[in-house]
């Protein structure tokens, strides 16, 4: 039974976990139709599973501690299932989750040099604009909300659309480019990876904007609260001619393991314990430890605001606003809050980056 584990862990050298590391420096922030049928019950009375309910927290912040709770119930998993796609997907991510580095890139650089930058009180256009075109990704997206059609005429230059996207977002796109990476194109999941992908920074601007400091860590922690799922399809590609996973499964996985894998995510990058504790408790905020839970409560606020927006514009309803006024925890405008994530999806669609 235990031949494969060894085969896959034994053998290599051991390493040493990553020590959290501080956090990024806060920076300010600027500011569908048919026939007409019966409303189904499942909407009305809010009987079917909310969308933000999908998922389970994650053990703890420490990675050593998520990381060996991750193998041991993906283990049991491996020794259970049947299916020759699902074990062989299972192991695929067993296999990332016991490197430290979960085989990603750093992340971004240009972002870390930026947000050191951008916290001077005096900021020089012409160094953000020279730093920033060294990250062609941040160039395009720069180039994207620059030149959105709410605006009448293109920008000139470079530092002409640097200008009018503003310090602040730009800020929030060179921290939003690590999702963005080539690691995170799966094929097979495209349109899973880019729903999570603009879910993510649509709660990460919600989660800014419910934020009492404004500071840079909660739009991170919003950005990121599901970065695990990107990295569970992952493991859930296939090469050519080999089985594949079956979606239910896969989708089993994502829910249970997502946060876990995100909080991984977080310290690989060296994120600190304040952006991890923000994407391990998202789910349930009451299970965070209490100088945990401000960062846990103000992303699950933004991630039911999120999700109550994405469903509207399905035309469906899901129960959101009276999930938001449940919440007693933190001040909420729950009108404001869902009309912000509303506005940040329409500003998506506009500059082209949502579909």
């Amino acid at each position: 039974m235990w031949s494969w584990f060894w085969k896959i862990f034994f053998g290599k050298k051991e390493r040493a976990f990553v020590k959290p590391a501080p956090m990024l420096s806060s920076v300010p922030r600027v500011q569908p139709e048919g026939e007409h049928q019966a409303p189904s019950p499942a909407l009305t009375e809010h009987s079917t599973a909310r969308p933000w309910q999908s998922g389970h927290n994650a053990l703890s912040t420490v990675p050593a501690e998520v990381r060996t709770h991750m193998l041991s119930e993906l283990y049991r998993e491996v020794d259970e299932v049947d299916h020759e796609g699902n074990r062989d997907f299972i192991v695929r991510l067993m296999r990332i989750i016991g490197t430290e580095k979960l085989d990603l890139p750093p992340f971004p650089d240009v972002a870390r040099q930026l947000d050191k930058l951008l916290r001077q009180a005096e900021v020089p256009i012409n160094k953000v604009v020279k730093l920033a075109e060294r990250e062609p990704a941040l160039v395009k997206r720069i180039w994207q909300m620059a030149c959105s059609s709410v605006y009448a005429e293109s920008p000139t230059s470079f530092q002409h659309a640097v200008a009018r996207v503003g310090f602040d977002a730009l800020w929030q796109i060179a921290m939003s480019i690590c999702v963005y990476d080539a690691v995170f194109r799966v094929r097979g999941y495209e349109s899973e990876v880019d729903r999570i992908r603009h879910h993510g920074v649509v709660a990460a601007e919600v989660s800014a904007w419910l934020s009492p400091s404004k500071e840079g860590p909660t739009y991170l922690a919003g950005l990121l609260h599901d970065v695990g799922k990107l990295m569970i399809y992952r493991a859930a590609v296939t090469r050519p001619g080999k089985p594949k996973p079956s979606p239910e499964y896969v989708d089993q996985i994502v829910d249970m393991h997502h946060a876990s894998l995100g909080v991984l995510v977080a310290q690989s990058w060296k994120l600190g314990d304040w952006i991890a504790a923000g994407i391990a408790f998202h789910h349930d905020p009451t299970q965070a430890p209490k100088d945990q839970q401000d960062i846990a409560w103000i992303v699950h606020a933004a991630n039911i605001a999120t999700h109550t927006a994405e469903e509207a514009r399905r035309g469906q309803e899901c129960g959101g606003m009276m999930a938001l006024l449940e919440i007693d925890s933190f001040s909420l405008d729950v009108a404001r809050t869902i009309e912000k994530a509303h506005s940040m999806f329409e500003q998506l669609s506009h500059s082209g980056t949502a579909g």
